[in-house]
């Protein structure tokens, strides 16, 4: 995580505009897709590995993109009445299993 901050520091305020947008986006339709699979009559099983898959990749992306969205993703991990369970159980982590940063970095 501190090597892609750290490379990102130099970027033009464009690119790191776009790389947010272009996670978001990625997330949104990751998230969508186990509804859509429950239309086209997956399992509930099938449902559940893909409403996993996209917690994880939330999570990871919101590593990804820094320390704001690692506070965004612990404030909506504890929001149980807005997500799936599945969505608040995976972003949990991000409370107290975040890595560090180097303390010269910091």
């Amino acid at each position: 995580m501190e090597e892609g901050w750290f490379k990102r520091g130099e970027s033009s305020a464009l690119r790191r505009n776009s790389e947010v947008w272009k996670f978001a986006l990625k997330a949104v339709f990751r998230c969508l897709k186990p509804r859509s699979m429950r239309k086209k009559g997956a399992t509930e099983e099938e449902v559940k590995q893909a409403q996993s898959d996209a917690a994880i990749f939330v999570r990871d992306g919101l590593l990804t993109l820094g320390p704001t969205f690692v506070k965004l993703g612990q404030v909506i991990s504890t929001r149980t009445d807005v997500l799936p369970k599945t969505f608040t159980d995976v972003l949990k982590s991000l409370q107290d299993e975040v890595p560090a940063f180097s303390g010269a970095r910091a």
